[in-house]
Formats: structure tokens, sequence, C-alpha cells
């Protein structure tokens, strides 16, 4: 199926969504229940598989947007993905503007790329084949990632790459490409973030973050990024099983009823 997020996300509407990294199916609906504005599901750097995708795209689908970080800017990612009926992948570790263009090739139908031919899913098993050849250039999404020192001095370039529709930073490995491993707030990495962003916002992309707790969210909106990933799977099931065992602790330490 093709999604509406596109049209919120061009408009620059503030979007919000977490990441999946459980490869879990029954997560995966749980999360899709919290009426966030989309899922980001992670190939990148979680042990979800193509086997995987599709159910997990299934369980989301109806309640919430699902978009796929793929695990490389190769065609065999890309355009499989997208056919399972995703709203859009993201893809990592752009450096360069021809990096950017071959994300493009890889993610867009002709005129603007050269992506495969086998939307079956995504067509309803090409029962509505025709309206995903007219459209799916428009509404499934690529996103492509600034997380690289290499990728803030050639943003100028990249931004101008046609085909891409939104662009997202990934403040950890530009930390370490910074210099500064784990160090999301040094004064380097955020000024690097912040050239990024004046130059997406200045091209008229939407510019998103990822950020681990909604601490900065606000500070970020007033920046001018428009779309988030807060927090993850993991760590809601992390903190809530920490938070109970703190809880069950403190109560029998006490000597309180239950």
């Amino acid at each position: 199926m093709l999604h509406e997020l596109y049209s919120r996300m061009r408009a620059c509407e503030t979007l919000v969504g977490t990441w999946l990294y459980l490869n879990d199916v029954g997560v995966a609906e749980i999360v899709a229940g919290a009426e966030l504005d989309f899922l980001m599901l992670d190939m990148e750097h979680s042990p979800t598989g193509f086997s995987d995708l599709r159910g997990m795209v299934m369980a989301i689908e109806h309640r919430c947007a699902p978009i796929v970080r793929v695990k490389a800017n190769t065609p065999e990612f890309i355009s499989a993905i997208l056919d399972i009926g995703t709203a859009g992948v993201m893809v990592p570790r752009i450096r360069t503007a021809s990096d950017a263009a071959f994300a493009v090739e890889n993610a867009k139908y002709y005129p603007l790329g050269l992506r495969g031919m086998g939307p079956f899913r995504v067509s309803d098993y090409t029962r509505n084949m025709k309206e995903v050849l007219e459209q799916a250039n428009e509404k499934q999404m690529l996103i492509v990632q600034i997380e690289h020192r290499d990728a803030i001095t050639n943003i100028e370039e990249i931004v101008r790459v046609p085909g891409i529709d939104a662009f997202f930073i990934g403040p950890g490995d530009l930390s370490q490409s910074l210099g500064h491993l784990g160090d999301a707030g040094h004064p380097e990495v955020v000024s690097a973030i912040k050239t990024a962003v004046k130059a997406i916002r200045a091209s008229g992309h939407p510019a998103g973050i990822a950020l681990s707790n909604t601490g900065q969210l606000a500070s970020w909106i007033a920046e001018g990024i428009t779309f988030f990933t807060v927090g993850a799977d993991f760590r809601f099931v992390l903190e809530g099983a920490t938070n109970l065992a703190q809880s069950v602790r403190q109560i029998i330490g006490s000597g309180e009823p239950g």
C-alpha cells in the first residue's frame, strides 16, 4: 500500500516516530498502536532481515507508517524493501553527492531513477499497479542520512541532488567521525548539525534527527528540524523492566506491604 506520510513530511509538519530494533512482530504491533507518526525499522544495526520485514510491515501499516533504514546503499536492499510496501527507505552513510545520486537511482522509477520493476506487494499483487507506478516516486520517500564529517563538508552539493525527499542526521556516527565518539553534545558536533540543518532547510527539504529522549526536542524544533526518532523499542523494555525492579526492591527493602 502507498502511505500518505509523504505529504505531511514535505509540508514540514512536526512528526515523531521511534526505532524498532528488536525484530519482533509483536513488539512492532504494540508500538504501532501508540499513535506515533511513523516507525523506523532498522536493518543496519539489528538482526532484522528480508524474511522478517514483511510480517512487521503488515503489523504496522494500518496504524502507523513504516520506514526502513536499509543496510547499505545498494539496489538489492532498497528496491526490495520499497516493493514490500513501506512508506519509504532511509539510506545510511551518505558522504557525497554521488552517493546521494546513487540512492536516488535505486529508490526512484524513471525519470528520476532506475528502480527495479517488481512492486508486487505494494501494488496489492498488481491490483493497483497503475497507481503505484504513477505515484511511487512521490509517495514512497527516499531519506538520506547525514552522519559523517564528509557529508557536512559536501552538504551544499548533496542537498541539490534531485529525487531526495528528506534528510536525517545521525548524531552518533557524526560524533565519531568528528573525533568525539559518543559525545553528540560536543560543541563541534552541535555546530556541524546546525550547519547541515541550515543547508537542508534552505534547499526546501525537511530535516530529521535521532534523539534518545525528549529532552532536546523543543530546542531542535526551534533550529528547524521537523521530524524525529525518539527512543527505541529496546529502551522501552529496558526502562520498564528497570523501573519495575527498582520499585519492587524499594517496597521489599522498606518492609511495606505489596
